[in-house]
């Protein structure tokens, strides 16, 4: 989690990161974007982080409030405490795949 408290601390954003965290929040699925799922996850530092995770190409998960998850995608920086998105594979391979584990199982 340290790199993205540092991230956050110098406003940084494009950087893959991999953290751990606690579901704290499940967002509704937004009408307008229907391809991702929404949450946030409490890291072990205490800060809250928005997972966006892409279900049309990784799957949805089938989290719940207090879930352990381990995250890993390109943080962008947000003055709630950023956000973690591309949490898929990328086909293209401009960058390193991202992904969720819930319950020993990788969405990817």
């Amino acid at each position: 989690y340290w790199a993205v408290e540092k991230a956050f601390v110098n406003r940084q954003s494009g950087m893959m990161v991999e953290v751990d965290g606690r579901v704290v929040r499940i967002l509704t699925i937004n009408q307008d974007d229907l391809n991702h799922q929404n949450f946030v996850i409490r890291m072990l530092n205490g800060q809250a982080v928005l997972v966006s995770h892409n279900i049309s190409a990784a799957g949805q998960i089938p989290i719940s409030i207090n879930d352990e998850v381990t995250v890993r995608g390109e943080y962008q920086w947000t003055e709630p405490g950023g956000a973690i998105h591309w949490t898929h594979r990328d086909f293209s391979f401009q960058r390193r795949h991202g992904w969720v584990e819930h319950q020993g199982k990788k969405y990817d």
